[in-house]
């Protein structure tokens, strides 16, 4: 049976960790999670949560929906959020991975999904979920479009430092084969785009597939550190690429999505093959086709309102 292992870094986030916690609880399917919780030594209210909830899955007073629940946590001063993470990481062993930081939750299909998109494709290494953020109430209010990402135009820095759109990590999964054969660990020099470090050392091995479902989401609030700081973490992608191996394959001009298919009543993998201008024009026209209508109904509705109006 499938065992996902998640770690979450934290340290002083008593007022949002509750529900990234009950959001890697709550998952229902047929599969076992091993959570791990990595704090930094926290001084607000956060470990109270924390063993609030290592005391309800303990003692069976939590509704498991899943097929068991692996809880532990740690807290003690570490060297950043990279490192708690290769420390949380280390106390795992299950075949699916991701991380989750303290502010951020997963939706409730989330590990279902993902699991059922590695079964149906094996030879799938990792995958992302479209980008999606919440408020700092927990209420979603933002989906991404689609993206087309390929190996190129991401280490080539279309994505994300010439186009502002990012491999949402909130939304990633991975098999702990990849997470292996790309060093096992995330890079502790990093400050903040340890995430993309990640990212490119597993596209030397597998190509990156997004799945059209809403998997997880990044909490904007005013005391993140990469909300305020972009410049900084376009610096450090920079700086990433700059060291990359830019040699690049056919394939890699390939965006691979997994759509589900209702007549089909299964997922269905696609290959695209874009470039730059591809990319751009793209993007161009989804705008066109679906806000350019809507705007334009909205326009006519109003003027013959107004119409209406003055003939009163």
């Amino acid at each position: 049976m499938a065992t996902f292992s998640i770690v979450t870094p934290s340290y002083n986030q008593g007022r949002f960790i509750e529900e990234t916690i009950s959001s890697v609880l709550s998952q229902e399917g047929d599969f076992k999670v091993d959570f791990v919780i990595v704090d930094g030594g926290s001084t607000d209210h956060t470990l109270d949560i924390v063993m609030k909830y290592e005391e309800l899955v303990r003692n069976n007073r939590y509704l498991i929906r899943c097929k068991g629940i692996a809880f532990r946590w740690v807290s003690e001063k570490d060297r950043g959020q990279y490192h708690a993470l290769n420390k949380g990481f280390s106390m795992t062993n299950g075949e699916i991975m991701a991380w989750i930081n303290s502010d951020d939750k997963y939706t409730p299909w989330a590990f279902k999904t993902a699991l059922e998109v590695f079964q149906r494709f094996p030879s799938v290494e990792w995958i992302t979920g479209i980008g999606t953020s919440w408020n700092s109430k927990g209420m979603m209010v933002g989906v991404n479009r689609e993206i087309f990402f390929t190996k190129r135009l991401i280490l080539n820095g279309f994505y994300p430092v010439m186009k502002d759109s990012f491999i949402q990590q909130e939304s990633t999964f991975w098999k702990r084969s990849l997470w292996e054969k790309s060093g096992g660990k995330m890079d502790e020099a990093m400050e903040l785009a340890g995430d993309f470090k990640l990212w490119v050392d597993f596209l030397n091995h597998a190509h990156l597939y997004q799945v059209h479902a809403v998997l997880g989401g990044f909490r904007t609030h005013f005391d993140q550190k990469t909300a305020f700081k972009k410049k900084e973490y376009r610096k450090e992608v920079k700086q990433i690429i700059e060291k990359t191996n830019n040699y690049f394959s056919p394939d890699d001009d390939k965006s691979y999505h997994i759509r589900y298919s209702h007549l089909k009543e299964d997922w269905v993998l696609r290959e695209i093959r874009i470039d730059e201008k591809d990319a751009l024009s793209r993007s161009a026209n989804i705008q066109k086709v679906e806000i350019g209508p809507l705007l334009h109904r909205l326009l006519k509705w109003r003027a013959l309102f107004l119409r209406k109006l003055g003939k009163k």
